[in-house]
Order: structure tokens, then C-alpha cells, then sequence
């Protein structure tokens, strides 16, 4: 297993060595980010007093996107197991990078503010920032379906196969089981494809 994972560890750099030299990436930092939450947040009518700072945002170890990248909020919602904002930030063109998870340390009186203007509601639920009044979407996974799941860290996308333990719309985050018999959360990205989630 150990051998199976540092060949494709060692393909996977070899892979992003070949692309950066042609479309080259730098990691997103942690204002660009910071400045695509707050941009979203503004629109909501946020007071910017109540904007979380640059320091209370939990990022990915690196993302890497295209050097002329432009990021934006793609979904948000409250993670009431850890007491969080949950964000989902994407690249407006998808080829520039991987879509990714942000959390912010935020009051949940100020998250139920943000819930107010429909920027999003309780994670797991499917609502998305721009579709909050759409009618739930139909599962794309279901409880002992297989699936693809995808790990994003170093300028590394790694994916492994894991079986569904949960039915999931896209967006949604559900439990997965990896071959090793480990439970993780992952949300669903589309049928058969799942994102990690920072366990």
C-alpha cells in the first residue's frame, strides 16, 4: 500500500512539474482569499466591522492556481460541529484551480446575521450562496455507492477510491469510507466525486 502511494505521490509531482512549465501556478495566499470572503459578504450587506480579519481564516496548506486566477465565493454555510463559517471558494475559470474549502472564526449571532441576506445556511444542506431559495437538489451519490475522492494539499491532487455511507447532493457533506476501512467527510462534487474535507 506505502509503495502504491509514493509512485503515485512521485507521478503526481512529476505530472505538475510537466504543467507548471507550461501554465504556471503559484499557491493562493491567504489576502486573496480573505478578500474573495469579504467581497461576498459586502454584496450580503455585512457591516464591515463584523467582516472576520485576514488572521481568522483557516486555509488549505497551499492551493495551486494559475498566476492570473480570480477567486470567488461559490457557497457558504455554518459548520455547527466545530463552530465555524464554511466557505467554498472556486477560481471563475475552472481550469485555473482545484474548488476549495476556507473556514473563518466567526460568532454564530454574526453567521445568523449573514444567514439573514441568504449568503448560505447549515452545512450538509445543499444550499448554495447564489441558488439559497432553490428547490433541494436531487442525490448524486447514494449509501454504498462507489466513488472518487479527491485530496488537494502541496500542489498535490491525489485520489482514492471510497464507498459512500450516506445519500449526498452536490454540495452536501456526507461520510465516506476509504479502503482501509477509515470514515472521513468529504462533499460531493458532482456524481461519483467527492472533495476532502480537513478531518
Amino acid at each position: 500500500m506505502m509503495a502504491r502511494w509514493m509512485l503515485v505521490l512521485y507521478m503526481g509531482t512529476a505530472m505538475l512539474a510537466w504543467a507548471d512549465g507550461m501554465h504556471p501556478r503559484t499557491p493562493v495566499t491567504r489576502e486573496e482569499v480573505w478578500e474573495a470572503v469579504v467581497a461576498e459578504l459586502r454584496t450580503r450587506g455585512l457591516p464591515d466591522a463584523q467582516w472576520p480579519k485576514v488572521d481568522d481564516l483557516e486555509l488549505p496548506l497551499a492551493v495551486p492556481a494559475a498566476a492570473n486566477r480570480t477567486l470567488r465565493v461559490a457557497s457558504a454555510c455554518w459548520d455547527d460541529e466545530f463552530g465555524r463559517a464554511e466557505f467554498r471558494l472556486e477560481c471563475h475559470e475552472s481550469r485555473q484551480c482545484v474548488p476549495f474549502l476556507v473556514y473563518a472564526r466567526m460568532a454564530r449571532a454574526r453567521w445568523a446575521e449573514i444567514s439573514g441576506n441568504t449568503v448560505g445556511s447549515a452545512c450538509g444542506s445543499a444550499l448554495h450562496a447564489h441558488t439559497a431559495n432553490s428547490a433541494p437538489h436531487k442525490p448524486m451519490v447514494r449509501a454504498g455507492d462507489r466513488a472518487t475522492l479527491i485530496f488537494v494539499a502541496n500542489r498535490l491532487r491525489l485520489t482514492t477510491p471510497v464507498t459512500c455511507l450516506e445519500h449526498g447532493a452536490e454540495g452536501q457533506v456526507i461520510r465516506v469510507r476509504n479502503q482501509d476501512g477509515q470514515i472521513l467527510r468529504a462533499r460531493v462534487s458532482a456524481p461519483a466525486l467527492l472533495e476532502a474535507l480537513p478531518q
